[in-house]
């Protein structure tokens, strides 16, 4: 969502539910050798402003490659500055928040199935409620008993459920993710009676991008 929508509100009410057992953390560090170690023993670990920056082009790669891993709590070395590597997998959940468009290429598509998109779509930037986030602690209790509720469902059902708001900008975050196919979608016609010169699909590639 954009700026001033709740994003922040909500990380901070998951920080205070969680207390120790919740922390930050930067996508943009994950190529960082000591980056995952921040993580060991936490149950949920949040970026509240991930930002796709020129200087991540040239690690992106690892840094999907990283959250693919610790997402699918992959057994991983994890370094520790000053001490003994740790061999384990990461129980932590991510949470990842993000003014729009939000990107990371992952050409195999793989990210973007792993993420369950909530939107924030209302801004209120210049009207903020600067004592909303000590009322929504006062009400910690009747939150975490809703969640407990949520819960019961979450275990009938067995996965996380992505509210149909979210299918505008989930479409959005693939064509991001690979713009190739986006590519695809939006100018060409697939079929094995189809032909096209490389420099006509090349030069019409470019256009579209730019």
């Amino acid at each position: 969502g954009p700026p001033r929508a709740g994003k922040g509100t909500l990380l901070g009410l998951i920080a205070a539910i969680f207390r120790d057992q919740a922390g930050p953390f930067k996508v943009a560090s994950l190529d960082q050798n000591f980056a995952m170690q921040s993580m060991l023993g936490k149950s949920v670990v949040y970026d509240p402003d991930v930002r796709r920056a020129s200087s991540m082009f040239k690690s992106e790669g690892q840094m999907v490659e990283r959250l693919l891993s610790i997402s699918a709590h992959d057994t991983q070395t994890i370094p520790r500055k000053n001490q003994q590597d740790v061999l384990t997998a990461l129980p932590a959940r991510l949470l990842l928040a993000a003014n729009p468009p939000f990107g990371l290429t992952d050409v195999g598509g793989a990210l973007a199935s792993r993420f369950v998109i909530l939107t924030f779509p209302r801004s209120f930037l210049g009207a903020e409620d600067l004592g909303l986030g000590a009322r929504l602690e006062a009400e910690i209790p009747s939150i975490v008993a809703l969640a407990l509720d949520g819960l019961d469902r979450l275990d009938r059902v067995g996965k996380f459920v992505e509210p149909d708001s979210s299918a505008e900008e989930r479409e959005a975050v693939e064509r991001a993710q690979n713009p190739m196919l986006a590519f695809l979608a939006d100018e060409c016609e697939l079929g094995t009676d189809y032909t096209v010169a490389c420099n006509e699909l090349w030069t019409a590639a470019v256009r579209w991008r730019e």
